[in-house]
């Protein structure tokens, strides 16, 4: 009966917070069963509950609109396939195959060339010979260029441009809604090129995509250095030919109480719960910091055990929720008397004076 009437409360307050007294580890349990966490398992999964916590704190459960962190941030409706080239280039640009480029001359010498990088990646100059350019960094193409003119024509200073950046062909495969081969902008990041794939899957994991280069280099990018610090830098520009592979993973865990911003966030082994507690952009002010609760998986036992922010969470085992308290804040004010018949000042009151 008591569980009736937790989830006939929980409807009926949906968009709103709510304050839930936890006293026990039934109530608990009442809140996990109404919250559905046993969607979050397999379905060959046998839980037991583990009577090993008591929590007598007040937090606060707020309705989830989206549920998955950054997943939103991927979903993009193109109008159109066709890349656009008409933006300006910035000066870590990559030079790619077939880029049309413009090598310019200034100073003893006064020429302008205009030439395509050719499919072996390099560019012919005229009395120079050939010149690789594929693959560096615009800014890093003229460094190159300034340093072989310097040496065959004294006093000539050299500009290169590129005219009309080649297409770039870019395949992403695997936790994404539109798997396939795209031919792109040739300043596309990783993350755009995601939402070209109709953005993820549902378990679809942003802190482990692979990419793989045509040379057989790999990098693994994890995106939250991006949607969570800012790191631009994570959010590299792709080249041509290099494939995106985008993993799914069960490491999910739902962040609830006195934080912030209360979602699920991917996590891996390497992550504390002061990390975590970072993704959610830390605490509210009446968070209760020494009492943090989590929900783990361990040998089939769903345990629920306080934790230190300093643990990291690779030393437990599957973790499905965290669970921060919040202080009883009690009203201790006095009244403020002021005016000109008066003497202002604070003054203590009882209630219903």
């Amino acid at each position: 009966m008591r569980i009736i009437l937790f989830c006939f409360l929980l409807l009926s307050n949906v968009m709103q917070s709510q304050e839930i007294d936890i006293t026990d580890l039934a109530e608990l349990q009442e809140i996990q069963e109404a919250l559905n966490i046993e969607n979050q398992l397999p379905n060959d999964t046998d839980v037991v509950i583990e009577d090993n916590l008591q929590i007598e704190q007040t937090i606060e459960i707020s309705a989830v609109e989206e549920p998955f962190f950054g997943y939103n941030f991927f979903e993009s409706t193109n109008d159109t396939s066709a890349p656009v080239l008409d933006i300006p280039l910035q000066a870590d640009y990559i030079l790619s195959f077939n880029d049309e480029v413009q090598i310019t001359l200034i100073g003893n010498v006064q020429r302008s060339i205009n030439t395509n990088i050719d499919l072996s990646g390099n560019v012919l100059l005229p009395e120079i010979g050939y010149i690789a350019l594929v693959d560096l960094p615009l800014s890093e193409a003229n460094k190159k260029l300034k340093a072989i003119i310097e040496e065959t024509y004294i006093g000539t200073e050299i500009y290169l441009s590129v005219i009309t950046p080649s297409l770039r062909k870019v395949s992403v495969i695997g936790a994404v809604k539109k798997p396939g081969t795209y031919l792109v902008n040739p300043f596309l990041s990783l993350i755009e090129i995601i939402k070209y794939a109709n953005g993820l899957d549902d378990n679809s994991s942003i802190r482990a995509i692979k990419i793989i280069s045509t040379n057989g280099s790999e990098k693994v990018i994890d995106l939250y250095d991006f949607l969570i610090n800012g790191d631009s830098s994570a959010n590299i520009n792709l080249k041509n030919g290099d494939t995106v592979i985008v993993g799914a993973t069960n490491k999910f865990v739902r962040l609830m109480g006195g934080i912030q911003r209360s979602k699920i966030y991917e996590y891996t082994d390497n992550d504390s719960y002061a990390d975590l507690i970072n993704f959610a952009q830390g605490f509210v002010f009446s968070a209760n910091k020494n009492l943090i609760a989590a929900q783990i998986i361990q040998d089939n036992v769903l345990k629920t055990s306080y934790v230190e922010m300093s643990d990291k969470v690779s030393n437990d085992g599957l973790l499905l929720e965290l669970i921060i308290g919040k202080l009883n804040l009690k009203i201790d004010k006095d009244a403020v008397v002021k005016g000109d018949s008066v003497t202002s000042g604070l003054y203590q009151y009882s209630y219903g004076d």
